[in-house]
């Protein structure tokens, strides 16, 4: 402490002489002189000064004299010094903070005290910072008083004058409330209550929008908004009012439920039907209509006045009535149909009239003949006429080869013995006017001597590149005739084989590991056919095995460093320069597609103006047999303001990252994890419009579905910003049935995929839960333990692709379900034949319409190609884009299911749309695009869009494909097929496991738009790839404008429906 002693007894009359201080405290001092005072100069800091002196003779002369003995130090206080604004300037509803600057010579604690507070807002604060909050609405003029204290008398006190500037303020709406109707009632109204305390309200301008616009239509006229139900629509809508007044807009919403009331099913009128004697049974839709049930569970009646002309009854949703053989006359037939106890009937009148029969004449089998003479008996019937006054045309497509004739009711084909070919005959039988014919093949192969055989060939086997492999191997024919055709043919599809001059050309896909066999027929001019079969193994060595179990070590986790994102990368990345994996050091080395952001050695370099989005590549090992293995990253800009932090705050503050354990926005059914501090330094608070969902994310929920808001406030210094998460909270199940059969819809396919893209790529463990959402206690039990256990860790087989089948037995009480899934499980070694192109840049545009996200990258001639998703402006509520792994991952949801668009860092991309049916079962759809440059649109009804080359797939919100190249379109009508497009061509297909093989239908079209269809059975156990035989012989393909219909019959039976033109050079097998 430092202490002014004032000398105050000593004038200019004093004695000449030295200063003495006899103050014990002081230990020592020093002196100097000034014009006007002494200062002494102490051990303990005091200041010691004369008010006067004596000068005589141009000489300072000091007094003598005894200062006395001073005890208390207050009586020498000097009081502190303050600094600060006389007044400061906030505006309306803006706190301000106010700063001093304290200065005191002996460091004394200083006490502040508010010792007048503001009429138009509060003071509060300590020390050297305070902070004036404005009361709500108020501006004008304040002032405060604040008295800062010493503690030893020094005591300053500082008026500081306020200036409020007046801010306009936002409108805000009152309370909406929750309302309720039931189908088909009459509108509601609800009045809508908009105050603004700078604003006439009558100005604001108000509008309405609806989750919902199929149950209930809305309309605002001045405050008051009208709901209109639509006709025969139940269900649940958010009703969203908002309100715009000088500029400024707010907006309330509330739950609108239309209730379902059960009416009386519609039978649609039947017309009267007239038919002809003998016509055949004509089919009548049943058209029975009931917008509350299911019509499929109505039940069925039919009454008919005259059995004895025709039959009538019910297959499926169809009336078939079959006139009996021969009668005509007319009948009254009435169905009636049972729904949920109410009854509907509809009657017709039905006409079979009378017609002279024409004569039939069975059917003739085909004949073959080695040169001998046939004889066939003729079966010609007429109810109406004698058959024996029937005349007989006997026509040969072939004369030279065999004719025919009639005699006695027997038909005579008669060989010429010239010539072997195939003849057609057609049989005419002309009776009262009226004609009838047959026709059958038949076949003459005179005796000939022939002989062909194919030199062996020995197997091969060679070990995996990495690199299109190519073998060339001579083979010889003898045969005593000219050899007509030689064809040739691979069991699989990663090996190519053609065959000229007597010689085979082998390409091996480099990706390719695991056995083929190859099949050489030749066949001479008289059909003979002589096979030879041999098989080609490649293998794959231990250091490439080792290297591809590496790349699944190698992760984002393993790279990070301090990042906890791929998507927000502030600090350096670890990027490691090897792994020890099977016993072994592998090397990995690393390239970055923009070295000036991210280093080769993961150093990070913050651009001060633009985001951006860098593709590592990490190589893993050496030489040929190395592998590699993508990564994207994302550096914002720095923050070099709030605004941009909480802006970046706000662009990763995505669904994902505060879902925890759920799925979808509109299946909540565990907590929330809603982080408090965004990037930066940036605080982020959280606040539900519904007391079942707190503010930390915990749930409470009740019997009901609840539709509610969660708003996250993103804030720093003066600036802040909200994002709106709308989300369902799914109800309670009591009832143990109720849970199974909740829990079995829950169990999707994307819930227990884990970090796996789909269900045909599975490489790592599975998430396989021990209970299900609403409660339920699940077991697993997978069909090969080896590839996929119980748990579902995954093992990949080196060289076969597995197809498992994971089954999930669900249990509540009594109650028992269980839930089936079928997934591919990818051979380890995999080698990529997509053209390497190097990676440029993530954009994401948005215009009016459309959201678009593009991959750009650069060919060999530096020229850019892009690969884009492009999402409905009207999605954007359920939908986000997030960068994970190696792709750019656009994430839609839908009413009863989910797409995901993944636009990889190679160009390549892949969709899936995963739908769940009525009984609670799970489907897959995939795309798998593997060659840059697709298109992909997700149109505001869901409907799915990709485009490559010439070529369009389109994928329906159902699940349900099309195919379009050039004029040839291919269909999958089965929720759960997959397209799969490369450089050779596309492949529409659809498979699914039957007892030990996996079953699949395919429809391939190659760039010319040439389309093959066939069958492929996948054995289980083995592995081993069966193809059937396709449709056309070996080498014919169906022309462009063909269509194919992937489906399964009434029986379940898989099929594929083919509509073509036909033509003499088309040879359907």
């Amino acid at each position: 402490m430092k202490k002014p002693l004032i000398l105050s007894a000593i004038t200019s009359s004093l004695l000449f002489g030295a200063l003495k201080v006899e103050r014990p405290v002081i230990s020592s001092f020093s002196g100097e002189l000034s014009s006007s005072s002494y200062t002494l100069n102490t051990s303990s800091g005091f200041i010691v000064g004369f008010e006067s002196k004596s000068e005589e003779d141009n000489k300072s002369n000091f007094v003598n004299k005894n200062l006395g003995l001073y005890s208390n130090p207050e009586d020498y206080n000097i009081e502190p010094t303050i600094t600060t604004s006389s007044s400061v300037s906030t505006n309306e509803d803006v706190a301000r903070t106010i700063s001093f600057s304290i200065n005191d010579a002996e460091d004394d604690t200083i006490e502040t005290t508010i010792i007048k507070n503001g009429s138009r807002g509060t003071l509060y604060g300590s020390g050297t910072s305070f902070r004036y909050a404005p009361k709500s609405n108020l501006y004008g003029s304040d002032s405060v008083t604040i008295e800062f204290d010493d503690g030893f008398g020094g005591v300053v006190t500082k008026n500081i004058d306020i200036y409020i500037s007046s801010v306009d303020d936002a409108p805000s709406i009152g309370t909406l409330p929750t309302t309720t109707a039931d189908e088909d009632s009459s509108a509601k109204t609800v009045s809508i209550s908009i105050s603004d305390v700078d604003s006439n309200v009558a100005n604001a301008s108000i509008s309405v929008s609806n989750s919902n616009s199929a149950i209930v239509s809305t309309s605002v006229s001045g405050t008051t908004l009208t709901l209109t139900p639509i006709a025969d629509k139940f269900g649940n809508a958010t009703i969203t009012v908002s309100a715009i007044l000088d500029g400024k807009s707010t907006a309330r919403s509330f739950s609108y439920t239309l209730n379902s009331v059960d009416d009386v099913p519609v039978l649609k009128q039947i017309s009267a039907q007239t038919a002809l004697e003998d016509s055949g049974a004509i089919s009548i839709p049943i058209q029975l209509s009931d917008i509350d049930s299911e019509v499929s569970n109505a039940n069925y009646s039919i009454t008919n006045s005259n059995t004895e002309i025709a039959t009538a009854e019910i297959s499926g949703m169809n009336l078939i009535v079959t006139p009996i053989e021969n009668m005509f006359g007319s009948s009254t037939i009435s169905v009636s149909a049972t729904l949920d106890g109410k009854t509907v009937s509809q009657s017709f009148s039905y006409n079979l009239t009378s017609v002279d029969d024409a004569p039939t004449l069975q059917s003739i089998s085909n004949l073959s003949s080695s040169g001998e003479s046939s004889t066939v008996a003729l079966n010609l019937e007429d109810i109406d006429s004698d058959i024996n006054s029937a005349s007989f045309v006997v026509t040969s497509s072939n004369p030279a080869v065999a004719t025919g004739k009639v005699e006695n009711g027997q038909l005579i084909v008669t060989p010429t013995g010239e010539e072997s070919g195939a003849v057609e005959f057609t049989v005419s039988a002309t009776l009262d006017g009226s004609s009838v014919s047959q026709s059958f093949q038949y076949e003459v192969a005179l005796p000939v001597e022939s002989d062909i055989e194919i030199s062996a060939i020995d197997d091969l086997d060679l070990e995996m590149s990495g690199e299109t492999q190519s073998q060339n191997i001579s083979f010889s024919v003898e045969s005593l005739l000219p050899v007509s055709s030689i064809v040739v043919t691979s069991s699989s599809q990663n090996i190519s084989v053609s065959s000229s001059d007597n010689s085979l050309s082998i390409s091996i896909d480099g990706s390719f590991v695991g056995n083929s066999t190859i099949t050489l027929t030749a066949t001479d001019e008289n059909g003979e056919k002589a096979t030879e079969t041999f098989n080609i193994t490649v293998s794959a060595n231990e250091t490439q095995v080792c290297l591809y179990e590496s790349s699944n070590e190698l992760t984002f986790e393993t790279i990070q460093g301090a990042n906890e994102r791929q998507d927000y990368i502030r600090t350096d990345l670890n990027l490691i320069t090897a792994l020890d994996v099977c016993g072994e050091n592998i090397p990995v080395s690393w390239k970055s597609s923009n070295s000036g952001i991210v280093s080769s050695s993961g150093a990070i370099t913050i651009d001060e103006e633009k985001d951006y989005t860098v593709q590592l590549v990490a190589t893993i090992g050496e030489g040929e047999e190395a592998t590699t293995k993508n990564f994207l990253v994302t550096i914002p800009k720095d923050e070099l303001t709030d605004e941009i932090a909480v802006s970046q705050t706000i662009d990763i503050l995505t669904f994902d990252s505060i879902k925890g354990s759920n799925l979808k926005r509109s299946e909540i059914y565990s907590s929330l994890v809603l982080s408090t501090e965004g990037v930066s330094d940036t605080e982020i608070s959280w606040s539900s419009n519904n007391e079942a969902v707190g503010s930390d994310g915990s749930i409470y929920p009740t019997n009901e579905d609840i539709i509610f808001s969660l708003t996250a406030t993103v804030s720093k210094g003066d600036v802040s910003d909200i994002k709106l998460f709308l989300l369902t909270l799914k109800g309670e199940k009591a009832d143990d049935l109720e849970i199974i059969n909740s829990d079995k819809e829950w169990l999707t396919i994307s819930n227990i995929l884990g970090g796996n893209v789909d269900s045909s790529n599975v490489k790592t463990a599975l998430n396989l839960p021990e209970y299900g959402a609403n409660g339920s206690e699940i077991e697993w039990s997978s069909s090969n333990g080896l590839v996929i256990s119980d748990s579902g860790e995954v093992s990949r087989d080196v060289y076969i692709d597995k197809y498992i089948q994971i089954t999930a037995y669900l249990s509540s009480g009594v109650e028992t379900n269980e839930k089936v899934f079928s997934l591919k499980v990818p051979k380890l070694i995999e080698v990529s034949e997509i053209e390497k192109l190097e990676f440029d840049r993530v954009e994401d545009v948005e215009d009016n319409q459309t959201k678009t996200v593009s991959i750009f990258l650069k060919d060999e001639d530096n020229e850019s190609v892009s690969t884009t998703v492009s999402v409905s402006k009207t999605l954007q509520e359920i939908a986000e884009t997030t960068i994970t792994d190696e792709a750019v991952k656009t994430t839609i949801e839908s009413e009863n299911g989910s797409a995901t668009v993944l636009l990889s860092s190679d160009g390549t991309s892949a969709t899936k749309v995963e739908t769940v049916d009525e009984n609670g079962n799970s489907f897959e759809t995939k795309i798998s695009i593997a060659t840059t440059g697709s298109q992909t649109e997700v149109a505001e009804d869901g409907t799915i869009v990709s485009k490559i080359g010439n070529s369009e797939i389109k994928v329906a919100k159902t699940g349900e494909i099309e195919t379009i190249v050039g004029k040839s379109v291919a269909q999958s009508k089965l929720a759960g097929g997959s397209v799969s497009v490369t450089n050779k061509g596309i492949e529409t297909a659809f498979e699914e496991i039957v007892g030990g093989t996996v079953l699949k239908a395919k429809v391939s079209t190659d760039e010319n738009a040439k389309t093959q269809t066939s069958f492929t059975v996948v054995d289980l156990t083995t592995g081993e790839t069966t193809d059937l035989e396709s449709t056309l012989s070996d080498g014919q393909s169906f022309d462009d404008n063909s269509t194919f219909e992937i489906d399964k019959d009434s029986s379940g039976e898989l099929l594929i429906k083919i509509g073509t033109t036909l033509s003499n050079e088309l040879e359907i097998k």
